[in-house]
């Protein structure tokens, strides 16, 4: 009997404490409680809010799961369940709970509300609209539904619908958060810039702290081709968070599209020093690098950009580009190879290692690559002009003049194809007395 005193004393201290705030003392007093009668549902229940406060979920959504062990029919409970399983993206289970909960009342709101959103999550849209439809039936002032049938309409591009509930969101509630982001995106996606920023503004607005809406505006003046707006939005990140690493990355991205180099790689650095681990920031650095002409450290970063990214392509160029640049043309036709084991069909890819093999010596292996490059496209007169320089270098004279002639019928403006035509005589008289030189030396 004197534990049973015991645990109910704690259970009233674990009260007090709760009330108190003091989330780690309560939740001991309940463990104790619990520990000597394990069958009480309303003190596992305590515990799952507990642990709800204390951010720890997935013990609070075990804690609520053991309450309804004990009493199944516990309103309150499964819906706390069912939010935590949300929280915690268990949508299945998540749907069992709120299923559960429609038979235990019918009537109860919430068991179609936020049905709505878990199939929206599942990509279940009809059955989202069904479960909107009856929850209808149980009031239409709900904000949640018609956020959340928002929400599935937009997945599925209905972008006029899904503003127009949203709309209805702010109609029922003004202040429901992240409406106006929502709306924002839909409007994006729309290539409605203009409308997208008043509801970007009216967000920010009721928050002008919150750097990731900042972040995610700044995008949205850039796409919308504001670039000014941009960069001011993400300084603005950065005035707010000195050591917000996206923001550094992105407005270096901007000043990497406008051509500003130097400026691009300081974001880069600056983002390298707060987070060495952010993806591509080994690739932003080495593209930029490249373009400053800094090809060497260029080079060493982009390899190191590979090791995350083995089968990025616009790495791989830009490495070949690099070793082509430092004059290493081993290494810039072994990692063109590398990208045409990726994608065979990229006809500059095959020209540039065309030109590494001649660099080389190889010249029947660059020929070789010429012809792949014609063969994909048959207006490559770069590529003809390279053939022709290949068939020379072998000796085949009349296959030379051929595939010049094709080249300036492709390209009859391009003056250095008709010089390389009149000079092709000279070159053979060259070839021929080269060789009859080394016979008389033989």
């Amino acid at each position: 009997m004197n534990d049973w005193l015991d645990a109910e004393q704690r259970v009233e201290r674990a009260q007090q404490l709760t009330e108190a705030h003091r989330w780690e003392d309560a939740l001991a007093e309940l463990d104790a409680a619990i520990e000597i009668n394990p069958n009480n549902a309303p003190w596992h229940a305590h515990r799952g809010f507990l642990l709800q406060q204390m951010d720890r979920s997935e013990d609070a959504a075990d804690a609520f799961q053991q309450s309804l062990d004990l009493e199944p029919a516990e309103k309150e409970v499964l819906l706390a369940l069912g939010t935590t399983q949300m929280g915690l993206e268990r949508f299945p289970q998540a749907l069992k709970t709120f299923e559960q909960l429609a038979t235990v009342d019918r009537d109860c709101e919430e068991a179609y509300c936020h049905r709505i959103a878990i199939y929206a999550e599942l990509g279940r849209h009809e059955q989202a609209e069904e479960m909107f439809y009856l929850a209808q039936q149980l009031g239409d002032q709900c904000p949640n539904c018609y956020f959340h049938i928002g929400c599935s309409l937009a997945i599925r591009g209905k972008y006029d619908h899904a503003v127009r509930c949203w709309t209805r969101v702010l109609q029922i509630e003004p202040d429901y958060p992240g409406v106006h982001t929502r709306i924002a995106r839909a409007y994006r996606a729309q290539s409605r810039h203009d409308a997208a920023r008043e509801e970007y503004l009216e967000e920010i607005r009721s928050d002008p702290g919150d750097t990731d809406l900042l972040i995610e505006f700044a995008e949205a003046e850039y796409e919308a081709g504001h670039v000014d707006e941009a960069v001011a939005k993400l300084n603005q990140v950065l005035e707010l968070d000195p050591e917000e690493t996206k923001a550094y990355v992105l407005l270096g991205g901007i000043y990497f599209e406008t051509e500003r180099y130097s400026q691009a790689v300081r974001c880069f650095h600056r983002a390298m020093s707060l987070d060495d681990k952010f993806p591509g920031l080994h690739g932003h650095i080495g593209r930029t690098l490249y373009q400053l002409g800094k090809h060497k450290s260029a080079a060493k970063h982009l390899r190191m950009a590979l090791k995350a990214q083995p089968k990025d392509k616009s790495i791989l160029a830009c490495l070949a580009s690099c070793h082509f640049s430092l004059e290493q043309f081993e290494q810039a036709a072994t990692t063109y190879q590398r990208l045409l084991a990726i994608d065979n069909n990229l006809v500059p890819v095959h020209l540039n290692l065309a030109i590494c093999q001649y660099r080389l010596g190889r010249h029947e292996a660059g020929l070789g690559h010429c012809l792949q490059a014609i063969d994909l496209d048959k207006s490559a007169a770069a590529a003809r002009r390279f053939a022709a320089l290949g068939y020379m270098q072998l000796g085949r004279w009349r296959e030379a003049r051929k595939m010049l002639r094709s080249a300036i019928s492709a390209d009859p403006a391009d003056a250095t194809l008709r010089r390389l035509a009149r000079r092709m005589w000279l070159y053979r008289i060259r070839s021929l007395l080269s060789r009859a030189a080394h016979r008389l030396t033989k």
